[in-house]
């Protein structure tokens, strides 16, 4: 029998140390509850763990093995709409839409889109940021835009203000070539 360490509270016999052990390592239920069912205090079960070699148990809720509801419906939606319209249906922010979409993305299920991998499509490293402010009117006309038949796979603003700029910049490239300069 294990003899390690010295509490006033102690499992007393080694099929109760073991069944302590057992349902800590496969159990849903808290260190606090094994303890109370054994009788003993929840540092007694997590000294005898750390005794033994066990593992640690990490604090707080146990990851999802699989999405919940909840997170499905955000990776359904994630096809054929913006992050940005999928967090005003949820009411959280693009930010957590992205994040529930990179958490997913190794998961093995049929509900994930093309959405999730589309930034590793296109891994080439560019060396300058261009950055523009638009106005009310500018920002709601790209809005429009977003995926529409012009702007297939475009999933937010900022994707189809890029496509312009880079439309722009094919369409000119002669004329910027020559000398010739198009302001606004």
């Amino acid at each position: 029998m294990l003899n390690a360490c010295s509490t006033k509270t102690t499992l007393k016999s080694e099929g109760n140390l073991l069944a302590a052990m057992r349902e800590y390592m496969t159990g849903t239920a808290k260190v606090g509850e094994i303890a109370a069912r054994f009788g003993v205090s929840p540092a007694t079960i997590s000294t005898r763990a750390r005794l033994l070699g066990l593992p640690k148990r990490r604090r707080g809720r146990r990851p999802h093995a699989e999405p919940p509801p909840r997170h499905r419906e955000i990776i359904q939606l994630a096809k054929d709409r913006t992050y940005e319209q999928i967090a005003d249906q949820f009411g959280c922010s693009k930010q957590r839409v992205h994040q529930i979409l990179k958490r997913w993305s190794g998961a093995k299920t049929e509900h994930l889109s093309d959405a999730v991998t589309k930034a590793d499509e296109e891994n080439v490293y560019k060396s300058h940021v261009v950055s523009f402010r638009v106005g009310i009117l500018e920002h709601s006309l790209l809005k429009k835009a977003v995926n529409t038949r012009h702007f297939v796979g475009s999933y937010s603003v900022n994707q189809v203000a890029k496509a312009l700029v880079y439309h722009f910049i094919e369409a000119t490239q002669g004329n910027l070539e020559s000398g010739i300069v198009v302001t606004t």
